[in-house]
């Protein structure tokens, strides 16, 4: 009894070890917030931050963010132990902050390509796998697929103002 009292304590202990160690390997849900506003240019006064956890996709620990700013609505997904960004997103809610272009017109098929391709650094129009005009929320909008460096980025465009609606990338 006493021989198996003792083996209890120490798998305890040695069970409490082992999970104080992998949990100093994590970088924290702080430090991931940190990386989600640095990549996108937030400041941390700035973000209204919706979503912070702490999940397993796919195998891995990986922290789950979402955020608010300027009516953006960003979406993070960063590797817990290494920091590295393997999905995000940002999407433009709540209407455009300018009123249209000068003319009231849409803009070009043209002009939206090269407003896509300006958010991947090192795209040209070669890039592009997918390009097409659709409606959201009653505008219309242009979206673009673009394969560069090994990565897919999806790019929608308002079709009048020439704001970036949409832009995300996948590995």
């Amino acid at each position: 009894m006493k021989k198996t009292a003792v083996i209890a304590a120490a798998a305890v202990i040695l069970f409490s070890a082992l999970s104080a160690c992998i949990a100093e390997q994590y970088i924290g849900e702080a430090k991931a917030k940190e990386i989600a506003l640095t990549h996108a240019g937030v400041l941390p006064q700035a973000a209204g931050f919706t979503k912070i956890e702490f999940e397993r996709e796919h195998g891995r620990p990986e922290y789950e963010i979402e955020f608010f700013a300027d009516k953006v609505e960003y979406d993070y997904e960063i590797d817990a132990v290494t920091g590295l960004i393997y999905k995000y997103s940002a999407k433009r809610r709540g209407g455009s902050s300018q009123a249209g272009t000068a003319s009231g017109s849409e803009i070009s098929d043209a002009e939206a390509k090269r407003t896509a391709l300006s958010t991947v650094s090192g795209a040209t129009e070669r890039d592009i796998t997918k390009f097409n005009t659709d409606y959201e929320y009653g505008r219309k909008v242009y979206e673009c697929d673009i394969v560069c460096g090994g990565r897919k980025y999806e790019v929608e465009v308002d079709a009048v103002t020439g704001d970036i609606t949409k832009w995300e990338m996948d590995d």
